[in-house]
């Protein structure tokens, strides 16, 4: 007997026309599936976005293994959630289809069909000259060098016009959405961009949030502590007051004394543990102000590893000889 939690529920989309129901469910489901689609669209496209950040942090900042291991995984989590996006957009849209035949009503036409090319940012698209890069890359990398090639960077090739105009770019269909024209391409692009920034300016003021309680934290883990000791030295000193035989009253406290410096040890090993944190904090605090405070502190750390290594590799080679 199948589990009751291994039993499929089937969705309008998935029967079609192999069993009766209630083409009011089918419709609830266009709906749902329809805005599935939209919000799949605009979680790839920001994605996107969030993956050509990374590449050009990367390229820009990225120096050393350490930092470059970083944005890798960076760029996988953002490859990550542009799959994802992927594909619960095909599914919502082949649900859709289904359901436009059942019902015999039309769909979103600004839905077209998802393919990975369609899949790409909006300021690395592929163009004419790309390809003739390429090609010309493959074919004539090492070829002879005439007059024709001495030339300034800037001006081009005989015999290769139209390869370099801005207006041969193609576009991918999912930066329109049936309402993004050619003229509103760089205010949609900023539009996404100031999405990102609202959502990273949230993570920042949670994470000096999530900062602040730590701290607080801390301090009230240390007055505890004290006031831990302070509650054991009391009924250390109220034993003197009881009417209890003498080796009852050394032995509890004596207990109490011993708790109270465990207490008190505590504290100390927290003090120690923590020792210049609060500088740390407030050295973090300034360079998240300022930028490039913080990209010419990694620039130099960069490049005292450079020279140790090289002084390492300089000592071998001088122990070899």
């Amino acid at each position: 007997m199948m589990p009751t939690y291994k039993i499929p529920l089937w969705l309008p989309s998935q029967i079609g026309n192999q069993a009766p129901f209630d083409h009011a469910l089918a419709r609830l489901e266009f709906q749902l599936r329809e805005a599935q689609a939209h919000e799949a669209l605009g979680t790839l496209r920001r994605s996107l976005q969030m993956r050509a950040t990374f590449y050009d942090t990367k390229d820009r900042w990225a120096r050393g293994q350490k930092q470059n291991t970083r944005s890798k995984n960076a760029i996988n989590s953002a490859q990550a959630r542009i799959n994802v996006a992927r594909d619960e957009y095909r599914v919502a849209r082949a649900a859709l289809v289904n359901l436009s035949k059942l019902l015999s009503q039309p769909m979103d036409e600004s839905l077209h069909v998802l393919n990975d090319s369609d899949i790409r940012s909006m300021k690395t698209t592929e163009t004419d000259r790309d390809s003739a890069g390429r090609v010309f890359t493959l074919s004539k990398a090492l070829r002879s060098l005439e007059d024709e090639d001495i030339r300034p960077v800037h001006e081009t090739a005989p015999g290769t016009v139209g390869l370099t105009g801005e207006t041969r770019k193609t576009l991918s269909w999912i930066w329109r959405g049936g309402k993004i024209t050619g003229a509103e391409e760089d205010s949609y692009y900023d539009e996404e961009i100031r999405v990102e920034w609202a959502k990273s300016r949230s993570r920042v003021a949670r994470y000096r949030e999530e900062i602040r309680i730590v701290e607080e934290e801390m301090n009230r883990t240390l007055r505890f502590w004290n006031w831990k000791a302070d509650q054991w030295t009391k009924l250390a000193s109220i034993q003197d007051t009881r009417t209890l035989d003498s080796s009852v009253q050394d032995g509890m406290q004596a207990y109490a004394r011993r708790q109270a410096d465990m207490c008190r040890r505590l504290k100390v090993s927290f003090e120690s543990q923590w020792a210049g944190t609060s500088e740390i904090i407030s050295k973090s605090q300034k360079l998240a102000e300022n930028p490039d405070a913080w990209y010419k502190m990694k620039e130099k750390e960069e490049e005292e590893l450079e020279a140790a290594k090289l002084r390492r590799l300089a000592s071998r080679a001088l122990g070899q000889k």
